[in-house]
């Protein structure tokens, strides 16, 4: 996939807030939208909505007293059901659309709390690759709660589950994508599936709630590991991706290439992942016949 919408959890920083305070209560991502909008009010004119994001674990950064905070999405019918324990949504101005602001937000024990990453000497200069026309303003987009139950309809999530029945929804993000099977300007809800030895990309229309594309690993027959990986990963390819005109690169969370994979050995294909920091990536493999990624992890 190509520029796919930001997920941008990783600039999360609470640790100016007591403990107390960082209890948060699952909620869905539209309950906490006009709070954060209100904040972002007060940083760009008119803000408008560009994505949502959350994930399920932890992140680097998000911690008090030294100690990691958990972030959870809910697929469990019941009360609970599409709620998250803190979204981040990205705004940029209309009035100016190269000013863009991430409000990572909350429900606290003391009521909603909106953060903007920036204040807090966080570096989000990366958020200057998430330029797009494209916005959710507007848009009857299906929130969180409905969106699980179209998740869980599909057959790709109940067959990905039942091989993989510990497997979590790790990536949730609303937003666009640059695709060759996706509508231009059409809204989606991507699920990034991770069990410990496979993964599924699952991506939603915001509109109707059909299942439009899916991207499953292993029946790409494109492997990566080990993954979480630190210094190296390992790649084996599918005898149709065995051929000279295939390029490989590693692109980030917004589609933007980070990682040209030169002198190649397609057979045996070890990639060194040094000056990269840790984070959420995607290994692209291409050439005229194909295009594919797989999600992939860098931890230190």
């Amino acid at each position: 996939m190509k520029k796919i919408i930001p997920i941008l959890i990783a600039f999360f920083s609470f640790a100016y807030i007591s403990q107390a305070q960082l209890t948060f209560m699952p909620t869905l991502a539209n309950e906490l939208l006009s709070t954060a909008r209100t904040e972002a009010a007060k940083k760009i004119t008119n803000p408008q909505l560009l994505s949502v994001a959350t994930i399920n674990g932890t992140i680097p950064g998000l911690e008090i007293g030294g100690q990691a905070i958990e972030l959870t999405f809910n697929t469990d019918d019941g009360s609970d059901k599409g709620k998250a324990s803190a979204w981040v949504f990205l705004f940029n101005s209309q009035d100016d659309p190269s000013k863009m602001v991430a409000m990572v937000t909350g429900m606290t024990m003391v009521g909603p709390l909106s953060i903007d990453p920036a204040d807090y000497s966080v570096d989000i200069s990366i958020l200057e690759t998430y330029m797009t026309d494209d916005i959710l303003d507007g848009l009857s987009w299906i929130n969180s709660d409905a969106m699980v139950d179209f998740l869980k309809a599909s057959p790709e999530y109940t067959n990905f589950m039942a091989t993989y029945p510990n497997a979590i929804p790790k990536m949730v993000a609303l937003g666009f994508a640059d695709a060759p099977d996706l509508t231009p300007h059409n809204p989606y809800w991507f699920v990034s599936m991770n069990a410990e030895t496979d993964s599924l990309v699952i991506i939603i229309d915001a509109l109707t709630g059909a299942v439009t594309d899916v991207n499953e690993v292993k029946s790409n027959g494109l492997t990566v590991f080990p993954n979480p990986a630190q210094n190296i990963i390992n790649t084996v390819l599918p005898n149709s991706l065995v051929n000279t005109d295939t390029k490989i690169s590693i692109i980030n969370i917004t589609g933007k290439k980070v990682k040209d994979i030169d002198n190649i050995n397609l057979n045996n294909l070890q990639i060194n992942l040094n000056g990269l920091n840790p984070g959420n990536y995607f290994l692209r493999v291409e050439n005229k016949n194909s295009n594919r990624v797989i999600p992939f992890v860098i931890i230190k």
